[in-house]
């Protein structure tokens, strides 16, 4: 529906238009069915008298109504006039404050500026192109610094549309990152959001004030750790033809790290159950982890096993005899076990 122009009006197009009953133009004028927000008149001094009012507050343009407040510039009571260039489908929008999604500490921050329409326009039709609306966002870690004029920018001219608009902070890096380095677990913090500007006759929050939103940096979810699980240690010499000599350990890593990690291990086997006599051992090469990307649930990094066959380990142990292994990580983190020596090769 195209807005009423701005000559040619009369009490039928308005009727119609808004859906009415009645050709009374006062009955028109305080009619339920008007979009308060859909004046357009060319006089400044009437469409401020009408714009945004509810129809109690335009029947007080009548001298008669026991609210009337005689208004500079405008004529009393009620005209047609009014609705030169009224659209009826006119959309205005309030700010809905702010919701938030927070994961973990090492996962982005999201906060969404929440667009809302006025009550009574929510089943009109969306504008195209949708109405952009622009905030001030800004953080501090101390309420007062907003008042102070500390408080740090996030973005001087955020644009948000209907019905929210994302922006996200990193407790790793936040806005005052450079003099306060970053959020502890758990450190409070605040977000202010003003609104600045939208388009002309799109806004209903004249009056409305700053958001200032309270909030505190998530917890991490990792464990900060790695397992050894699933170890495994083979021990043979086997004497007859063909003679084999083979000596193993291995065992599965995960992981549950929020940063990338580089540790190493090494393979170990000995006939001492203490680790003090006859150890012999193999270095691994250095293994790189990636960031786990399932937080506070370790993930299978890879098998880790380490041949110990030519270390020296066969020339003082025979069959029958205990050996045992361990795979140590450069963090003095460790699993092992022990095993018979055979004669034969264990079944795979």
């Amino acid at each position: 529906m195209a807005a009423l122009p701005l000559t040619g009006i009369s009490v039928s197009l308005v009727r119609d238009t808004i859906g009415a009953g009645s050709n009374d133009v006062g009955t028109l004028f305080l009619h339920p069915n008007v979009n308060e927000y859909g004046f357009n008149h060319i006089n400044s001094n009437y469409q401020k008298a009408v714009w945004g009012k509810t129809s109690s507050q335009r029947a007080a343009l009548s001298p008669s109504d026991p609210n009337y407040t005689p208004i500079a510039g405008v004529i009393p009571g009620y005209s047609l006039g009014y609705f030169r260039g009224y659209d009826h489908n006119w959309v205005a929008y309030l700010f809905g404050g702010v919701t938030t999604n927070f994961t973990d500490y090492h996962s982005d921050m999201v906060f969404n500026v929440q667009i809302e329409r006025v009550t009574k326009l929510e089943a009109k039709p969306d504008p195209v192109p949708a109405v952009e609306h622009t905030f001030k966002v800004e953080f501090a870690r101390n309420i007062n610094q907003f008042d102070l004029g500390t408080a740090t920018v996030v973005n001087a001219a955020f644009t948000a549309t209907e019905p929210s608009s994302p922006f996200t902070l990193s407790a790793l890096y936040p806005p005052d990152y450079a003099t306060n380095g970053s959020l502890a677990e758990g450190e409070p913090f605040y977000i202010k959001v003003t609104h600045l500007s939208s388009p002309e006759r799109r806004w209903a929050g004249i009056l409305d004030t700053p958001f200032i939103g309270s909030y505190t940096t998530p917890e991490s979810l990792y464990a900060e750790k790695f397992y050894l699980e699933n170890f495994v240690i083979v021990g043979v010499k086997k004497t007859t033809i063909p003679k084999v000599t083979l000596f193993r350990v291995a065992a599965d890593l995960y992981a549950d790290f929020s940063a990338q990690q580089i540790l190493s291990f090494t393979g170990i086997v000995t006939d001492d159950p203490y680790f003090n006599t006859n150890v012999f051992s193999v270095a691994g090469e250095n293994e790189i982890i990636a960031p786990n990307t399932t937080p506070g649930t370790a993930t299978f990094v890879k098998r880790l096993e380490f041949d110990l066959s030519a270390s020296g380990i066969a020339n003082v142990v025979n069959v029958g005899d205990l050996v045992y292994g361990r795979i140590v990580a450069n963090t003095g983190q460790l699993t092992g076990g022990s095993t018979t020596v055979r004669n034969d090769l264990p079944p795979d």
